[in-house]
């Protein structure tokens, strides 16, 4: 059975599956089966659009697409992290359909968690396989019991920003607390919360940002590393850094000893010996995902340099 809310509280309020461009549902349908109602959220409106706030920041509607999301002018010029990012997920025929909501509550990209013949720990299971099995692409900085690492790229860069989540509600949240908030065991409830959209507080001056993508294939391929960067200038010097990465970790995860080693250093005269050192010590790899520990090293290098590149 499929419903169609047209406001984003009646959504919240029907029990059932959320569908929104409906990309990463459709592969969970082929996978394993998708049982129970189906809430679309096709007519639902004002979610699909990207507006200025009152204290300069950004508005972005959870039913925005990624397309419009990477060809924003505002986004591109204000929070070049979050328009790169966008741009770098899948391919176009995807980027015009998956929104931005989608894009930051799908499920993980885990070959055994997406297996019905496996019983993992995200599906109440008392293993998670890849711990036992074929990790190559799971997490490299372990936190959790799950070695799935967050599939949300878009997560990487509102984390970077210090995005809030706005619900239907119109509560705000931050981003830190997605999976939270979204309680993935509750997202079928009636009541549970719906997202509308994520609030981008508004840029200070001469602030800069990047997004870094690895990966095996330089088109529409999963990220093996992700960074999002963002750094605040004051006097010449950085007053303020976020360095977040993204497929090394459960969540985005950001690394407080390198975004220290950032502040207070002039553009071009970081001191790379010891970011690298931040990001080797925070990581714990998996037998098989060492190499993503040097990848997310020479991608923070990478990212540094590509911020500086594209002032504001």
């Amino acid at each position: 059975m499929m419903v169609f809310p047209t406001t984003i509280q009646q959504a919240a309020a029907r029990p059932g599956i959320i569908r929104a461009g409906g990309t990463d549902l459709l592969d969970l349908a082929r996978r394993a089966g998708i049982s129970g109602p189906v809430v679309d959220l096709r007519d639902v409106s004002g979610q699909r659009n990207i507006q200025a706030t009152e204290d300069g920041g950004l508005r972005i509607g959870g039913l925005v697409t990624l397309a419009s999301l990477a060809d924003d002018p505002q986004v591109a010029a204000m929070y070049p992290a979050v328009s790169l990012a966008a741009a770098s997920i899948a391919g176009p025929g995807i980027r015009a359909v998956a929104t931005v909501g989608g894009n930051l509550l799908q499920e993980v990209r885990c070959w055994y968690s997406r297996n019905p013949h496996f019983d993992c720990l995200r599906s109440g299971g008392r293993a998670c396989w890849a711990r036992m099995g074929d990790n190559l692409y799971h997490v490299a900085f372990d936190r959790e019991i799950c070695a799935a690492p967050s599939p949300s790229t878009l997560a990487l860069a509102f984390v970077a920003h210090d995005a809030l989540l706005e619900t239907h509600d119109a509560a705000l949240h931050p981003i830190s607390g997605l999976h939270k908030v979204f309680d993935r065991q509750k997202r079928t409830q009636a009541g549970r919360p719906v997202l509308a959209a994520v609030i981008l507080p508004a840029p200070s001056e001469g602030q800069l940002s990047s997004y870094l993508r690895v990966s095996a294939r330089p088109l529409a391929d999963w990220p093996l590393v992700e960074l999002a960067l963002r750094m605040d200038l004051a006097g010449g010097l950085v007053r303020e850094a976020r360095l977040v990465l993204g497929a090394v970790s459960q969540s985005p995860l950001r690394i407080p000893a390198a975004e220290r080693a950032l502040v207070g250093w002039a553009p071009g005269s970081f001191p790379p010996q010891e970011i690298e050192r931040a990001i080797r010590d925070s990581a714990r790899p998996l037998p098989m995902t060492s190499y993503k520990v040097d990848l997310a090293a020479a991608a923070v290098r990478d990212g540094i340099m590509a911020a500086l590149e594209n002032p504001p």
